[in-house]
């Protein structure tokens, strides 16, 4: 039981550091992508 605990929570840690390390990485493009969806509707 100690042992599945310990691998969830290493689970639980790697999961919560790439959310946390590249979470603006991915609003920056989503933002950028909206930008150029609204552009291309103004501009087509």
């Amino acid at each position: 039981m100690q042992e599945e605990l310990t691998t969830l929570q290493k689970v639980y840690d790697v999961s919560l550091e790439f959310i946390i390390k590249y979470s603006f990485q991915i609003i920056g493009a989503l933002i950028i992508l909206a930008v150029r969806v609204k552009f291309a509707g103004w501009v087509g």
